[in-house]
């Protein structure tokens, strides 16, 4: 199913030929910072840092009572994956598998004493916020698909704690074509794009040769960028050249010639890529 899917976004996205002519705005990312980004894409962190000790026994009982059938191998490898942190600071261990799942990565958390602070995700965790001792955000990647071609997906997860019940939420989903290299320099401001077929890229520089057969596309084009949309630039970069180039987020609701989404058509979400800054206005 989701093969027949992806086939779909795809002969959807390769026949899209129009503008956009609705009257939409880029959407705002509230408390999201350069920082966000910095953590999403080029995370340092590590579970020592963050995590409690545990026995085997107390990480083979929650596999057991959360996930059974990653135990049908035998192999105890999977231990290596589960983690005890007091996500809510109660002074309980809480437990999460972040690591090899039966198609693509996985993560599985449950916060202890809590029947609503269940989580799950086809990703894995890749860094996480802190505040007053208690996790409020996971930053997870996951491999949205392996060919036609290769999609990486970034999630921003927000965690809230109620008196009765824990929410969580997704506040953006990033989908990356294979091969798309992050900012060095990271920077937030919204644009707009003053021309019809700009080229949207993987890297900061202009090349439009040889053709990749796989997108129909030119050089390292990954689609081409109607007038009118509007964009989140979250870094920018310079090339040999001295252009100057926008690493910017385009919301799904916004179509981009022969791109090729890796999430699901019903979940909002970023196409992300490079474009040069001539032919967009502030």
């Amino acid at each position: 199913m989701k093969y027949f899917l992806f086939l779909l976004i795809l002969f959807y996205g390769g026949c899209t030929s129009r503008s956009n002519k609705e009257e939409k705005t880029a959407i705002k990312l509230d408390s999201i910072t350069t920082d966000t980004y910095r953590k999403l894409f080029s995370s340092s962190f590590k579970w020592n840092d963050v995590e409690m000790k545990a026995s085997n026994e107390e990480k083979h009982a929650f596999v057991k009572s959360s996930f059974p059938y990653i135990l049908n191998s035998g192999d105890t490898a999977y231990l290596r994956s589960v983690h005890a942190i007091d996500f809510n600071n109660d002074g309980r261990k809480d437990f999460v598998y972040s690591g090899p799942g039966p198609v693509t990565m996985m993560t599985v958390l449950n916060i202890t004493g809590d029947t609503t602070g269940f989580f799950s995700q086809d990703a894995s965790i890749v860094d996480m916020d802190i505040v007053d001792k208690k996790v409020r955000r996971l930053y997870t990647f996951s491999l949205l698909a392996s060919g036609g071609p290769a999609i990486e997906g970034y999630s921003i997860i927000d965690i809230n704690y109620g008196e009765n019940k824990t929410d969580f939420t997704n506040r953006i989903n990033l989908d990356v074509i294979g091969g798309v290299e992050p900012p060095k320099n990271f920077s937030i401001f919204d644009v707009e794009s003053a021309s019809d077929s700009l080229p949207f890229r993987y890297a900061p520089i202009a090349l439009d040769t040889p053709l990749n057969y796989l997108l129909e596309l030119p050089g390292n084009q990954i689609g081409k960028i109607f007038k009118g949309t509007r964009a989140t630039v979250i870094g920018q970069q310079k090339d040999s050249l001295g252009v100057n180039w926008y690493f910017t987020l385009i919301g799904s609701q916004y179509k981009i010639y022969k791109y090729v989404h890796g999430w699901d058509t019903t979940v909002h979400s970023f196409a992300v890529g490079w474009v040069n800054e001539n032919g967009w206005s502030k």
